[in-house]
Parts: C-alpha cells; sequence; structure tokens
C-alpha cells in the first residue's frame, strides 16, 4: 500500500499551480536572513518589492509621489476591526486605490491606482510559496502554501487539514478547519464580486450576531 505524505499532497498543489503558470518559490529558501530574502521580517506578510513593481507596472502614467501614496495606503489599514479591514480591502483589490496628483498644469487630479490587472492575467506576478513562515508575538506558524498576487498574499493552502464540505448556490465549498485557527477570515461582496479574505496573524475577533443586535438596539 502507498503511503501519501503531506509533502506529497503539498508538491502536487505544487506543480498543479506551474502548470497554470505559478512562479513557485520554497519558503525555507527565501527568508528575511537569507540572499533570495523577499521580506524584511518574519512578522512581514507582503511581498514589498513585488507589490511596489506590480504599482509601477499597471499604472505607467501615475508619478511616483501617487505610487508611493497607494503603497502606504496598503501597508497600513487603520481600522482594526476584521470587518472593515476586509471590505475595504477587497474594494481595493476591485477598484483600486484611489490617490491624488498633479497634473503638468499644477492642479490637483484623483485617479484609482491599479493592484491587480484583471484584464491581462499574465500583466501579474503570480507567486506560490511553500513552508511560509510567520511570526506573531514571538510564536511562529508556518503555512504549507501561501498564494501571492503582485506581492499580496491572497490565499492559504494546507496539505494536512481537516475540512468541511458544502454548496452554495450551487457551487462547491471546501474549507479547511485548521487554517481558520491560523488567523482571521470574512466573505464580501462587492460589484457582484464574492471574495473570501483570509489574514495571518489574527489581528481581531468579532462576533457578526452580537454585532446585529447591538445595531438593532441602536437602531442603526
Amino acid at each position: 500500500m502507498t503511503t501519501i505524505t503531506e509533502a506529497d499532497v503539498e508538491q502536487v498543489a505544487l506543480d498543479w499551480l506551474s502548470s497554470l503558470g505559478w512562479a513557485v518559490a520554497h519558503g525555507p529558501d527565501i527568508p528575511p536572513d537569507m540572499p533570495g530574502a523577499e521580506r524584511v521580517s518574519y512578522e512581514d506578510v507582503v511581498l514589498e518589492l513585488r507589490l511596489r513593481d506590480a504599482l509601477d507596472r499597471l499604472n505607467p502614467d501615475l508619478p511616483v509621489e501617487a505610487l508611493d501614496d497607494a503603497f502606504r495606503k496598503l501597508m497600513r489599514l487603520e481600522d482594526a476591526m476584521l470587518e472593515v479591514p476586509n471590505r475595504h480591502f477587497h474594494r481595493l483589490l476591485v477598484d483600486g486605490v484611489k490617490v491624488p496628483y498633479r497634473d503638468h498644469d499644477g492642479n490637483e487630479r484623483w485617479k484609482d491606482a491599479r493592484i491587480i490587472d484583471y484584464e491581462n492575467a499574465t500583466n501579474n506576478d503570480w507567486l506560490a510559496v511553500n513552508q511560509f513562515t510567520v511570526k506573531e508575538r514571538r510564536r511562529r506558524r508556518r503555512a504549507d502554501v501561501v498564494l501571492f498576487v503582485n506581492g499580496l498574499p491572497n490565499g492559504v493552502e494546507s496539505a494536512a487539514v481537516r475540512v468541511s464540505q458544502g454548496v452554495l448556490m450551487g457551487c462547491d465549498v471546501l474549507i479547511g478547519m485548521d487554517i481558520i485557527n491560523m488567523g482571521d477570515s470574512a466573505v464580501t461582496n462587492r460589484g457582484g464580486v464574492t471574495m473570501l479574505s483570509f489574514q495571518m496573524p489574527s489581528i481581531s475577533h468579532i462576533d457578526f450576531v452580537e454585532l446585529l443586535g447591538e445595531r438593532k438596539r441602536q437602531g442603526i
């Protein structure tokens, strides 16, 4: 009888992603303390250089100052409540980051800096990293596979998780229950696009039933 290990499942996932055009990197080869480092600290979950390169590539008509502003807004979500950052971040992914800039006549203009190219998928940077380690409050967690689009983490996969399966509007739904314990997740919808957002490490706790009850009490 052939034994299928966690590493086998992980490798199958990486091979499949590679066949779809994703670049693949091994987490231990790109840690903060190595020559091929993609981030400064284990606490970083965004690959900042890839994000900045994507902003430059997707917004050639915006000045450097506007791109710097877009980058800062992406890196700093001020509200710590779960449903606010996920809803806000989803809107940024779909619509872009609204930034001011000066035109040739010195007039202030506003424009949405694109984060993802939805018309030409090959214009994006697709990266799958296995054994990706994140440090949270002196504790390290390691995800089997993390999917980055233009430097932003957009998916977490595990080769050894317990899952529950269901059906939603005719679509299969598969949720890794162990993955939920590693961070915060939320489902948002804007402009007809539904997105499952996940952030790691966890930053907050929210009970939507309790939140709804509080809003009813306040008459909202």
